[in-house]
């Protein structure tokens, strides 16, 4: 895997050097479109998850918008590479004598070279279905992995392909990674190897994703996972309208869970400085919180 993974990069380095080479060439803007074609076409090959499965998910307007996210920002990168590259060449003079196709050739040439390193399918295969299965993240199930790996090498290899997806990625997205990951990790592992990647905004969403999934707050009840997951992930407002949104969801499902969660006063805090509508659900779950917990205070008392 350590392999594979070098020669993928050694692969996308190929990539980005064509417009790059094409800048010291001297390469005018018009070559962008074709470059951007290009680095479309190494994400649909490489990273199918990105995609949808079907024709009739093309037709939806969360495809539409994938898709022309997706344009934008090929076609933005490509024209930073270019300008780097016309940069150099003329602040030290440079033009290289080659034929001006050459760099669009390296470039294209990095997509069967990634597509023979790496294997979409065979990936998907070694660590379960892939993200764009039909399953909804209720549908996760978590038993005994069918192989568990505990060296912490491993764990990253296995969580490598979720945590490198776009920041954009939805969370259907994340939670269908997560199922696929959860057939060969057991929680706490998981757990163990989002903590480790904490300062990825990608993890940090998984983490909250994975520690508010009933089944999975199950299995690691009495650690405070969910709580430790919302301290851990900063202050930024979708963050913590996930998180109230998550953990609503999962003491629905197991009231018995509440005692993992935060405090409710420090959810009341951070509502305090939050956008009025993440403010709204935190002190809804701050609410929520304080009333499961009176039963318990009331029997103390009477004891």
């Amino acid at each position: 895997m350590h392999n594979r993974l070098r020669l993928l990069a050694g692969a996308t380095a190929l990539l980005y050097f064509g417009p790059l080479l094409a800048g010291l060439a001297g390469a005018g803007w018009g070559i962008v479109p074709l470059f951007g074609a290009i680095f479309l076409l190494w994400l649909l090959i490489i990273r199918p998850h990105l995609w949808p499965d079907t024709w009739a998910d093309w037709a939806r307007s969360e495809a539409l918008i994938t898709l022309v996210t997706q344009i934008i920002t090929q076609l933005l990168l490509v024209t930073i590479l270019l300008g780097i590259g016309r940069g150099i060449g003329g602040a030290l003079g440079l033009k290289p004598p080659f034929p001006a196709l050459l760099p669009v050739a390296i470039s294209f040439l990095a997509v069967p070279l990634a597509r023979l390193v790496w294997s979409p399918i065979a990936v998907e295969g070694a660590i379960g279905p892939g993200p764009n299965a039909a399953e909804t993240p209720r549908d996760l199930t978590l038993g005994a992995p069918i192989n568990r790996q505990t060296d912490p090498d491993l764990v990253r290899e296995i969580l490598a392909p979720m945590l490198a997806l776009p920041e954009e990625s939805s969370d259907a997205t994340l939670d269908q990674h997560l199922k696929a990951i959860s057939a060969h990790l057991d929680p706490e592992m998981i757990r163990a190897g989002l903590k480790a990647a904490a300062d990825q905004p990608i993890a940090i969403r998984a983490r909250i994703l994975h520690a508010t999934h009933p089944g999975v707050a199950d299995i690691l009840s009495g650690t405070q996972y969910p709580a430790e997951a919302l301290a851990s992930s900063g202050g930024a407002d979708p963050t913590l309208a996930l998180f109230a949104a998550r953990c609503a969801l999962m003491i629905a499902d197991e009231p018995d869970l509440y005692a993992d969660c935060p405090r409710p006063d420090d959810l009341r805090a951070r509502a305090a400085t939050a956008a009025p509508e993440t403010a709204a659900a935190l002190t809804q779950l701050a609410a929520t919180l304080d009333r499961l917990a009176r039963p318990i205070i009331r029997a103390r008392r009477s004891d």
